[in-house]
């Protein structure tokens, strides 16, 4: 959600959640995509289980020295 460091676990990601997901409805937007972000990843994965989110895609990096 890039939420800097000293406010993460606070719940400022859900109030923004909520806003986006209230302010969307107003305008009859009821989906959305919260694109890259990583399978491991765990709070923005939690976060995204919690608004019953569906995982269709999995995005990985992979480190290989040259």
């Amino acid at each position: 959600m890039g939420v800097i460091p000293e406010y993460q676990k606070k719940g400022i990601d859900g109030a923004l959640y909520y806003e986006s997901l209230v302010r969307a409805a107003k305008h009859g937007i009821m989906q959305g995509e919260a694109s890259w972000i990583l399978e491991d990843n765990m709070m923005m994965n939690r976060g995204a289980e919690t608004m019953n989110g569906k995982i269709y895609k999995k995005y990985r990096i992979y480190d290989i020295e040259i």
